[in-house]
This record gives structure tokens, C-alpha cells and sequence, in this order.
């Protein structure tokens, strides 16, 4: 989000942008209007072309909608694709970037813009942006604070407000350059949009606190604690003192926010964005992307600056800018560092981040509850001058600047869709470096994939696309099926130890198909090892929608289920025969059988390790995030192995099975009706007694024993697969009921159709 000092030439009426369109097509003049107002960071929704409500619910247009994103604008006011190309344009009022407005009107006898001349006259000359309605109303824009809300001639007779609250927008205004009944609304004055005087919400009755100015912490601190300014060569010497890849990614944002709430304007974006080009994890644009959503009168301020300056051993100087060391702020900022409030599933809960985890694929944070957490610091205490001492955790618990996320938990990789949510990503656990890793690329090729070039290369576009886009699995999953210490684990465990707490390593079913689940929500990479599917039909439907579905439902114990986006990337291993459900049309599975000469060559997979603990690992992740990925990663390609599983899950339909025995032997089990008893006749027959063809299926369910279908369902069952029953044949004298056989090459035609099934 813009600061308001960013807004300063949003409306000139001299030289604006919206005032120079008038030549324009009204739906170009809209959007170029909106364009504007996002830039200036304020929020838009789209209104009734011609009208000044909201569209039809139908449309699913709410105040909750409202946004400054230039995609959504693109959406929705784009000349030649946007929903709502045209239509007219509000200004939402409430919430953090949107606005409060006085709106003047003459009603009558009831002349608003006389009154407020008057109030001017008194209290003095009101600077804000002013726009002309058609009706010769204007509105007035401030800032939204707290307590800006809608009131009717609470100020004066013909004067009424629109605002909302802190979380929600609860109104909007018509805005330039929407036409209403053939007139148009217009700006008149340009500037600064500031916050609301003081005479007008003390006519409005409402109590207003301190002010939320700039250079002034929302912190509990008296008039000698205003936050003062820091100077700016001394916030480059601070900055100096703390190491960019020292900090947590949320770490980072905060001394990003911090310095947004001292220096909002393109000052601050180039001290933050000059230090964090110190860190290796630096990204081109990422400074400038989140300096948008900053809001300079939020909760993190200067002493989070102060805190991590001074764990950099910075010492001021004589003429500096200091905070004292008891502040409060000081406190709250400290235990910023590892605590903030996280909102689960209708629960609260105080999320404690852990600075060094045992394993790299612990999770980098723990949720406790409110109770533990005071226990826990109930020996931290500080003298505040009371009875007796204070505990750091109610101070922190009761200020203003703790962290806190009302929006939960989130993994988001891609660092966008966070806003008021904690962001779970760590991140890689090693930095990408150039380098050779030819001997983990030889086992994936000749060892997992069985030397085939072209599975290989789909593998390595499946990797690299879980290292470049993480956030989006494409809905297949890699199956591994072979022996025990062929080397199925090399290739999973050295992949997924990349992504830290976002690895889980499964050997037992229940961890992967359980309703408690929480350990999935924050998952990148599973191997499932070891564990088979068995047939079981209540788990296949999960352990399909692990792979498939966008969202998932995750459950944690003593709180509410929460659905959560799906980004998992599954791997199996297993050497067991039937591994997975695949069905006749199944396009999720990959199915691989990994080759085991190298299972008795100890020293074999000591050379792979030898390469990954010597700079083979950081080659590993350089190599897939450079990759170009060029395969369909949508469809897992067809392997015999994925042949096998198909037959495997049909295997239980014995009739199936059977048939598709026969078809793959080509040996017919029944001659010919018309064949001579007396001679040899193995050819594939045309005509055959039915009772005789149900005895050869009935003897061979009896010697797989399985149990066989009676003969109407086993008749039944074989009429999709080209047969022709209930037909009679003359043989001799007799006359005989036969069926009537498919040949061999249409049999094989329909279980390819039919069931995905190809038989060579």
C-alpha cells in the first residue's frame, strides 16, 4: 500500500491524468482512472455502469473485494478483456487504504456546502482532495483512522460522512470519472489527503485518542517517548550493523516495515532495498513489491531498528537518535523476535519460532497456547514501579505492537499472498552454486529411470519444477517399485533435505492417510517409503486427492478443521508388487522399476554421498532451478511398470483378470465349436460352447484361488469386450448355445479403449 505521502499529486486538477481524457473512450477513461488511484494506493471496486451501487450480488462484487492489485484491476476494467470494462468506478471508505469522506449536499432548503463554508470560517480552511458530485455536492477525502465512521448530519445540516472500520470497508463514493444519468463526477482540488481534523470528529461525538501521525509509535508511551525521526546517515549506519541473512524471512520484512514507518517515501524503499542486496538471498524487485502493502502507522516501528542494530553491537553516537533501553517497545520488540499470535481454526494461539531446530526437517516453529506461554516467561519479569514485578508476557500479550497474524498460517513460496497470515516458507537449506553433480544425475538415469532417456528427462522437468514452482503441483506422482537398497531413498531423501521443514519422510501409512494431518499443511515434498496402498478403497480416494486436488482439509488436534492450498509433491517407494490405485484411465502415476545392480556396491553410493557432502548438493539445486522445462508434466508418461499397476487394481474383478490372461498368452483356453475332435487346433477360435468356456475360467479362478462368478454375471461381464452371446450353433445333430469371440487383435483394441491396459 502507498503511504499518504505518495498521494500528494493524485488529483491535480491542472495537470491530472484523469482531467486529460476527455477525448477518451469512457471505458479507456475508467481505467486509466483506476490505474491512478491503485498507484496513489488507494482502493477501487467496480460500481453499476451508469449507477452508483455495487453490482448484483450474482457478480460476487462485495466491499470485501475491494483491492489496489494491478491484476485484479486488469480483471475487471481492462478496455478490451475486463469484466466490468465501462462501468463505473467507486472509492471504498474503511479499512487500512481506503478512505473516510465528508459528503456536502444541498437537500432542498438544506444548502451542506453554506454550512461547511461556515465551519471553515471558524475552525479554518479545510486542504484535502475535493471532488464535485453532479448534483453540485462535493466530497471531502481524508485518511480512514479508527472510529471514522458513517454518520448522517452528525457534522451539520446537509453534511454527512462514509467511512467503516479497521477490518472492513462499510461504504463507497462515486468517483471521476463515473457518469451518472448522463453527468459526470469531476475533481476540483488535488493534494494531500490528510487526516481527519479534529473539529469534525468532535462534532461527530466520537473520542479520538492519539493520533496515528507519522514519527509517533502506537506503543503505551507518554509525551516524552514520542518515536523520533531517525536521521537518515544514522539509520545507514544502523543498518550496517545488522546482517540480512542473519534474520528469518518475517524478520526481514519487519526492519523493511520499520523503516517504511520512518522514511515512507522513496527514501526509505532505497535504504531498505541498498541493505538488503548484502544478503544472499537478494531478489530483484521483491523490496519494491512489499514496500506496497506497508502501512507507515502500522505496528512495527523504529525500535525494531534499535532492537537488531544493537544484537549488531551498533553503539550510538553523542548526536544520535536513541530509545531507552526499559522502554516497553523494547520489550514487546524483543519478544517479537520469537513470539506472535496466530488465529487456528476459531482458536488463538501464540506461535513460538525456533531459532535452531535439531533436524533440518523440523518444522521452524511451535503453536502454544495462551496459559503455556505465560507460564513458560512467568519468570521474565521487569519493574514497571508497581507492588511487585511485571511479566514481560502480559506486556507483550497487552500492547498494540505485538506481532500477530488474524489470518493463521499460510505456506506461501512465492512471498504474495501472505498479508496478515505468517508465512511458514524457510526456504532452501543450501544456497544454488554451479557445480558438478554428475554422479546423483547418472543414478537417477541409469539406476531409477532403467537407463531410459526419455523418462529420465520427464524426472528431471518434475524436479526442477518442484524447485521453480513449488507452490503448484502439476498432479502426478513419481512411484518408485524395487528393492530394498537399489536407491530409491538416494534420489528422494537428497531432493526433499533441500526443503528442510517442507520434507516429510512417511514409512508408515497412517502418518500419510490419518485425519490428523497437521503435519501435511505446510509439506512441499513427501516420500512416502515403504508403505502400499494394499487395496484399501476408503485411503485410495486420499491418497489420489493428495496428488490432485487444489485444497485439502488439515486437522489439528483441539482445534478446528481448516482447508488449506495443496502443494505437495509426492514421491513412493516401495518393493512391494502392487503400489498404488491406478485406474484404467489413471494419468497421475509415474511409475518407475528401479534397476538393483547396484544394491551389494557399498562403495558406489559412498562416491554419490562423497559428491553431495562436497559442494554436490548446492550443484543439485543451481542445476534444477536453471533448467528448462519442456515435457507436459500434467500426464505422467505410460511404463510397463504403470501397465502392471493398472492390471494389479483391476486384478480383484476375476472375469478381467481372466480375459486379459488369455488375450496376453494368446492361447485360447476353448477350440473352436467347428474344429474335428481328432485333430490339433490351437488357432484362435470363432465359436465356443458357453458352459465349456465358464468350466476354463471357473478352473482357472480355482487354481489362482480366487472365487469365481457364476455363469449368467461371468457372461454378462464378458459382453464389453466385443463377445456375442446366447447364440445357438448347429454342431452334429445338436443344437448348442455358443458365444461368439472377438478376434485376438480387436480383443487387444478394447483393452487398450476400455481399460488403458496395451498388450504387446
Amino acid at each position: 500500500m502507498a503511504s499518504n505521502q505518495e498521494k500528494l499529486n493524485l488529483l491535480n486538477i491542472n495537470d491530472s491524468a484523469l482531467n486529460s481524457l476527455q477525448g477518451e473512450d469512457q471505458a479507456w477513461r475508467v481505467y486509466n482512472a483506476a490505474l491512478i488511484y491503485i498507484a496513489a494506493g488507494l482502493l477501487v471496486i467496480p460500481l453499476r455502469k451508469d449507477g452508483k451501487l455495487l453490482p448484483s450480488s450474482s457478480t460476487g462484487i462485495n466491499y470485501g473485494s475491494a483491492s489496489n492489485n494491478r491484476d485484479t484491476i486488469e480483471k475487471w476494467f481492462n478496455p478490451s478483456t475486463g469484466r466490468f470494462a465501462g462501468w463505473n468506478i467507486g472509492l471504498p471508505c474503511g479499512r487500512r487504504g481506503g478512505i473516510f469522506v465528508v459528503d456536502i449536499d444541498r437537500h432542498g432548503e438544506i444548502d451542506g456546502q453554506r454550512v461547511f463554508q461556515e465551519f471553515e470560517v471558524e475552525y479554518g480552511v479545510v486542504s484535502a482532495p475535493k471532488q464535485t458530485t453532479p448534483n453540485d455536492g462535493t466530497h471531502v477525502i481524508f485518511q480512514w483512522e479508527d472510529n471514522a465512521k458513517s454518520s448522517t448530519s452528525k457534522i451539520g445540516p446537509g453534511i454527512d460522512t462514509r467511512g467503516g472500520t479497521e477490518s472492513a470497508c462499510k461504504g463507497h463514493i462515486v468517483a471521476a470519472p463515473s457518469i451518472v444519468d448522463g453527468k459526470e463526477y469531476k475533481w476540483e482540488i488535488g493534494g494531500v489527503i490528510p487526516l481527519v481534523p479534529d473539529w469534525i470528529m468532535e462534532k461527530m461525538g466520537s473520542d479520538w485518542g492519539p493520533r496515528r501521525g507519522y514519527g509517533r509509535g502506537n506503543e503505551e508511551v507518554g509525551a516524552d517517548d514520542i518515536e523520533q525521526t531517525i536521521p537518515e546517515e544514522q539509520l545507514t549506519r544502523m543498518l550496517q550493523h545488522i546482517d540480512p541473512d542473519s534474520l528469518s524471512y518475517e524478520q526481514w520484512l519487519r526492519i523493511g516495515q520499520a523503516i517504511n514507518s520512518q522514511y515512507p517515501d522513496d527514501t526509505g524503499l532505497s535504504l531498505w532495498d541498498t541493505w538488503s542486496q548484502r544478503g544472499d538471498r537478494y531478489k530483484d524487485n521483491e523490496c519494491r513489491v512489499r514496500w506496497r502493502g506497508f502501512d507507515p502507522a502500522g505496528a512495527v516501528r523504529a525500535g525494531t531498528l534499535f532492537y537488531f542494530a544493537r544484537k549488531g553491537d551498533w553503539k550510538a553516537d553523542k548526536e544520535d537518535v536513541t530509545q531507552h533501553s526499559g522502554h516497553k517497545a523494547q520489550i514487546v520488540e524483543r519478544l517479537n523476535e520469537d513470539y506472535a499470535i496466530v488465529m487456528i481454526g476459531g482458536k488463538l494461539r501464540v506461535l513460538r519460532e525456533k531459532r535452531n531446530p535439531p533436524l533440518l526437517t523440523d518444522n521452524r516453529y511451535d503453536l502454544i497456547g495462551v496459559r503455556d506461554f505465560q507460564v513458560y516467561l512467568q519468570n521474565d519479569t521487569v519493574d514497571l514501579g508497581g507492588k511487585k514485578p511485571t511479566p514481560v508476557s502480559d506486556i507483550w500479550l497487552g500492547d498494540p505492537g505485538r506481532r500477530e497474524y488474524p489470518n493463521g498460517l499460510i505456506l506461501d513460496p512465492e512471498g504474495d499472498k501472505s498479508v496478515g497470515a505468517y508465512n511458514t516458507w524457510a526456504g532452501y537449506n543450501v544456497a544454488p552454486i554451479d557445480g558438478p553433480c554428475n554422479l546423483f544425475l547418472t543414478h537417477i538415469k541409469e539406476i531409477v529411470c532403467g537407463g531410459n532417456v526419455d523418462h529420465y528427462n520427464w524426472l528431471l522437468d518434475w524436479i526442477a519444477d518442484l524447485f521453480q514452482d513449488p507452490a503448484n503441483p502439476k498432479g502426478c506422482c513419481i512411484v518408485m517399485r524395487g528393492a530394498e537398497g537399489s536407491g530409491k531413498g538416494t534420489l528422494a531423501n537428497t531432493v526433499g533435505e533441500m526443503f528442510g521443514p517442507h520434507y516429510r519422510h512417511l514409512i508408515d501409512d497412517a502418518h500419510l492417510l490419518s485425519n490428523f494431518n497437521a503435519h501435511m499443511i505446510d509439506a512441499l515434498f513427501v516420500f512416502a517409503d515403504e508403505i502400499t496402498w494394499g487395496g484399501n478403497k476408503k485411503t485410495a480416494g486420499k491418497l489420489k486427492g493428495m496428488v490432485t486436488e487444489k485444497y485439502l482439509v488439515g486437522e489439528r488436534k483441539g482445534v478446528d478443521a481448516v482447508g488449506y492450498r495443496n502443494m505437495i509433491h509426492m514421491m513412493i517407494a516401495s518393493n512391494s508388487e502392487w503400489v498404488i490405485p491406478a485406474g484404467s484411465n489413471s494419468r497421475r502415476w509415474f511409475v518407475l522399476d528401479v534397476v538393483d545392480h547396484k544394491t551389494m556396491d557399498p562403495q558406489y553410493f559412498r562416491d554419490i554421498y562423497s559428491e553431495l557432502d562436497n559442494g554436490g548438493r548446492e550443484a543439485i539445486l543451481h542445476f534444477f532451478l536453471n533448467r528448462a522445462i519442456i515435457n507436459n508434466l500434467t500426464r505422467a508418461p505410460e511404463t510397463e511398470a504403470l501397465q502392471e499397476q493398472r492390471v494389479l487394481s483391476i486384478g480383484r474383478d476375476s472375469v478381467i483378470n481372466w480375459w486379459i490372461n488369455v488375450v496376453e498368452t494368446e492361447l485360447f483356453p476353448c477350440r473352436d465349436v467347428r474344429a474335428k475332435p481328432d485333430l490339433d487346433d490351437n488357432s484362435w477360435p470363432d465359436q465356443v460352447v458357453k458352459t465349456e468356456l465358464h468350466a476354463e475360467y471357473k478352473q482357472w479362478c480355482l487354481d489362482q484361488k480366487i472365487t469365481p462368478d457364476h455363469e449368467v454375471v461371468f457372461c454378462n461381464r464378458l459382453k464389453p469386450f466385443g463377445f456375442l452371446l446366447d447364440k445357438k450353433a448347429s454342431v452334429g445333430r445338436k443344437r448348442i448355445r455358443v458365444a461368439t469371440v472377438p478376434s485376438l487383435d480387436i480383443s487387444k483394441e478394447i483393452l487398450f479403449k476400455k481399460h488403458n491396459i496395451r498388450i504387446d
